[in-house]
C-alpha cells in the first residue's frame, strides 16, 4: 500500500494556532499524529511524506522522536521547513527495519 501526506509539522508548537489544530500542546499533538499515522499504515507500507515534516533541524532527533515511531517505509520529498533532512536533497528515503 501507499500513502501520501505533507505538512505533518512534528514538533511544530505555533502550527497548532496558524492552522487552528484541535490540540492543547505539541506533544499531544505529534502523539495524536503518530496514533493516526500508526492505525492505518502497515509495516510493509510506503508512505511519501510530501514536505514540512518537522521544523526540527537536528536529523538524530527527528529520527529518534518521530521517523522510529511510525509504522512504514518512508520517502521524503523537502519542504520548506525541512532543515533536517542533508545538504540540499530534494528527496530522502528511510526505511525502518523492525
Amino acid at each position: 500500500m501507499y500513502w501520501f501526506t505533507a505538512d505533518e509539522h512534528y514538533g511544530h508548537a505555533n502550527i497548532i494556532k496558524y492552522c487552528n489544530r484541535p490540540f492543547n500542546s505539541v506533544a499531544e499533538m505529534d502523539c495524536e499524529l503518530i496514533n493516526r499515522h500508526n492505525s492505518v499504515v502497515g509495516e510493509n507500507d510506503t508512505v511519501v511524506h510530501a514536505g514540512d515534516f518537522t521544523l526540527i533541524p537536528n536529523a538524530k532527533i527527528v529520527n529518534r522522536d518521530f521517523i522510529n515511531l511510525l509504522r512504514g517505509k518512508h520517502v521524503f520529498l523537502k519542504g520548506s521547513h525541512d532543515r533536517w533532512l542533508p545538504g540540499n536533497v530534494a528527496l530522502w528515503t528511510k526505511v525502518i527495519e523492525g
